[in-house]
């Protein structure tokens, strides 16, 4: 153990990981000052305006939106947007001036970056024992196109809560389930996709730690998230408070909202050309199989899919897994659900190339995904531009689609079906075993 934690205090243990970082600044330093997409600046802009002008603690009240699709970020987030308001001396800047200021929106970009970097350097640091994947892994995750500008050029709040929710798998996969309960608290309070790795916590917690540590777990990190939103519960009501959690969805009631999953190469298909954003014909409310709708139907599909990775866990519990589970979990959320936004694939793309270091076999499906990701966002940032070149949605959107949906079913044959079939029967087998085909 000493001679363990002298080699963790020494440069060669913590060298690469900083140079990694650097190398993830470097690369997004050039697109900070600039927008990939203004109304959604403009959009955290105009929070931070609601916030100064009404109260933090009052933020939450539904009488301050300004409209149906004002879809609230939770608390962490919005002690973000609160903290820059600060920074520009106590007065949230207007926001029909503040998005021609490089130095705002500099500003907006920080905690997404930081985050980032973080996630990043956890992962190399993870992973120093691993000569050839505490460079390779690392790297890739500094360098993918759609994760550098979803956070350094759009300046999407995804990587905080992705940075957490790699930091709960970390801590899970070194025996640290408090830990890791507390930091997946903090990843819901920052946003709410951070909830579908919730069943695989309670799933391999209950199986490697027993009931009593569980229990604890749940309880901390339900304190956690209590107290830091019961100061705005407390002014703006434990509705509004909520409000983040329980009307997350049908602001944009559709198939698909720009994401190029199943939905949208079933809609695509229908059509006979490029379904586009806020169609009226791909409401999913409409009735679709066996008088259910669109939007019925793609909650029973993930939640049948959240069932089966949660048998996958129980059987491999044992196994170190967990970014596995965790990438095949979130690329489900992607594919299945209507209303999914483009973004919604970043987790599962962050976590698919971090998965490779436990399971060789999803080096296809997180090439495929870091492909058609950046595909996807530079389509949403660009989408005129893209438009008069060859790449153009119209000629890629739906082939990227498929591209989606087959790349979930290899992920789905080699991470939970290969999986269930290869665990033992029995599950008493020590912490440490890894899967057949880890690196």
């Amino acid at each position: 153990m000493a001679a363990l934690q002298r080699s963790q205090r020494s440069p060669r243990w913590w060298l690469p990981a900083v140079a990694v970082v650097v190398l993830a600044f470097f690369v997004r330093l050039p697109t900070l000052s600039t927008m990939a997409f203004e109304p959604d600046l403009r959009h955290f802009a105009e929070w931070m305006r609601v916030m100064d002008m009404r109260g933090l603690w009052e933020f939450y009240k539904s009488s301050y939106r300004f409209d149906e699709t004002d879809r609230l970020y939770p608390p962490l987030s919005t002690l973000s947007f609160a903290a820059l308001i600060e920074v520009n001396g106590g007065t949230a800047p207007n926001p029909r001036f503040a998005m021609r200021d490089p130095n705002f929106i500099v500003q907006l970009k920080v905690f997404p970056v930081a985050c980032e970097l973080l996630l990043i350097g956890a992962v190399a640091l993870w992973l120093s024992d691993r000569p050839r994947l505490r460079w390779t892994i690392p790297i890739a995750l500094a360098v993918a196109p759609g994760i550098v500008a979803t956070t350094g050029w759009w300046g999407q709040y995804d990587a905080p809560f992705t940075a957490f929710v790699v930091l709960a798998l970390l801590a899970l996969n070194r025996d640290r389930p408090l830990w890791a309960w507390i930091l997946f608290a903090i990843a819901a309070l920052i946003k709410q996709p951070a909830a579908v790795v919730a069943p695989i916590l309670l799933v391999v917690t209950f199986r490697r730690y027993g009931w009593r540590r569980t229990l604890i777990s749940g309880v901390v990190s339900a304190v956690v998230f209590l107290l830091v939103t019961l100061p705005f519960a407390l002014e703006s009501g434990w509705e509004d408070a909520l409000a983040p959690y329980l009307h997350a969805s049908d602001a944009f009631p559709y198939f698909s909202n720009n994401a190029y999953n199943f939905w949208h190469a079933l809609a695509s298909i229908d059509k006979g050309g490029l379904m586009l954003f806020r169609e009226p014909a791909y409401a999913d409310a409409q009735l679709w199989i066996g008088g259910l709708s669109y939007k019925a139907a793609g909650l029973i599909l993930f939640g049948t899919f959240v069932l089966l990775i949660m048998v996958l866990c129980w059987r491999q519990a044992h196994q170190k897994r967990e970014f596995v589970w965790a990438a095949a979990l979130f690329y489900g959320f992607f594919i299945l659900p209507t209303q999914v936004h483009e973004r919604y694939l970043f987790p599962a793309a962050v976590l698919l190339i971090i998965a490779i270091a436990q399971d060789r076999r999803v080096l296809p499906a997180a090439i495929a995904a870091t492909v058609t990701y950046a595909y996807n966002i530079f389509a949403v940032t660009s989408f005129d531009d893209l438009s008069r070149t060859f790449l153009a949605p119209a000629n890629f959107a739906l082939p990227i689609a498929l591209l989606n949906v087959v790349t979930f079913g290899l992920l789905v044959r080699w991470a939970v079906v290969d999986g269930v079939e290869q665990a033992a029967p029995s599950l008493a087998a020590p912490a440490a075993v890894a899967s057949p085909h880890a690196i």
